[in-house]
C-alpha cells in the first residue's frame, strides 16, 4: 500500500520548504498550485519523491470542484496540509467590501471544506489520516487592526478544524493547526518594509519567524508520533501574545 500526501498551496515558500522536509517519507506528494508549477518542477529535480501537480484557482467554484473531483479519485491519501490564503493587504474596515472578505473565505475556508468533503470518507473508512491547517497567530490573543477579512477567515478555519477534530476522532483521523506569527516569505511581500521591521521589533525574540521555525511542527503533526494529538492549534510566535 502506498502513502500519499496532498499539499494545498504547495508552490508557496512554506509549501516548498515542507516538500523538502518530508522528501522520502511518502510514495507521492500531490502538489496543488494556483497559477504556475515552474518552481515545483525545478524542485522535483532535487527530490527522491515524485510530485504530482494539480492546478486550481480556489476563488472559483468551478475550478475548486474540478480539483476535488480529481482528489476524490486518489487512493491511499494519508495526509493533507492546507496553506492557501490571500496575500496580506491591510485596510481600514471602512475601505473594505464584503467581496474582499468573501474572496479570503473562498480561498482559505471553502477550499479546505470542499477538499475535506472529498477525502474524509476514504480516511474514515481506512481509520487513518493526518490533516494540518496553517493558520496565523492572530487566532491567539489580541487581533491586529486593519486585517478584518484575514482574521475572520483564519478564525473560520480554526472553527472548522476543531469541529472536525471532534467528529473524526473515533475514526483515528487527526486534525490540527499551526499558527505562526509573521513569517518573512513572499506572502508578506506587499507589506511595507517598516511594518515587517516593527513586527520583528515588537516580538519578544526581536525577530520575525523563519520557515525553519514552522516546518518542524507541521512535520511532527504528520508523523506517527502525533497519533494521539488532535484538535490542537500550536502557536509559533516567539512568545508573542
Amino acid at each position: 500500500m502506498s502513502h500519499k500526501i496532498l499539499i494545498l498551496g504547495a508552490s508557496s515558500d512554506m509549501g516548498m520548504a515542507l516538500i523538502q522536509a518530508i522528501d522520502g517519507n511518502y510514495d507521492e506528494i500531490i502538489c496543488h498550485y494556483h497559477s504556475s508549477d515552474k518552481a515545483l518542477l525545478e524542485l522535483q529535480k532535487t527530490l527522491k519523491t515524485p510530485l504530482k501537480m494539480i492546478q486550481a484557482d480556489f476563488s472559483s467554484v468551478e475550478s475548486t470542484k474540478a480539483l476535488t473531483d480529481q482528489i476524490a479519485l486518489i487512493s491511499d491519501l494519508k495526509a493533507v496540509v492546507h496553506f492557501p490564503s490571500v496575500k496580506l493587504d491591510p485596510k481600514a474596515f471602512r475601505k473594505t467590501s464584503w467581496a474582499d472578505t468573501q474572496t479570503l473565505i473562498d480561498v482559505s475556508v471553502r477550499s479546505a471544506y470542499e477538499v475535506l468533503k472529498a477525502i474524509l470518507p476514504a480516511m474514515t473508512k481506512a481509520r487513518s489520516g493526518k490533516i494540518v491547517f496553517v493558520l496565523s497567530s492572530v487566532t491567539s490573543g489580541p487581533s491586529p487592526a486593519f486585517m478584518n477579512g484575514y482574521v475572520t477567515s483564519k478564525y473560520a478555519l480554526l472553527g472548522l478544524m476543531k469541529s472536525l477534530a471532534a467528529e473524526m476522532a473515533p475514526y483515528q483521523v487527526c486534525l490540527n493547526a499551526v499558527s505562526p506569527s509573521l513569517v518573512e516569505t513572499r506572502f508578506v511581500s506587499e507589506l511595507p518594509e517598516l511594518t515587517i521591521a516593527l513586527s520583528a521589533d515588537h516580538n519578544p525574540m526581536k525577530r520575525n519567524a523563519k520557515l525553519e521555525d514552522i516546518i518542524p511542527s507541521i512535520k511532527f503533526l504528520l508523523s506517527d508520533e502525533a497519533g494521539f494529538i488532535s484538535g490542537q492549534n500550536i502557536v509559533i510566535s516567539g512568545g508573542e501574545h
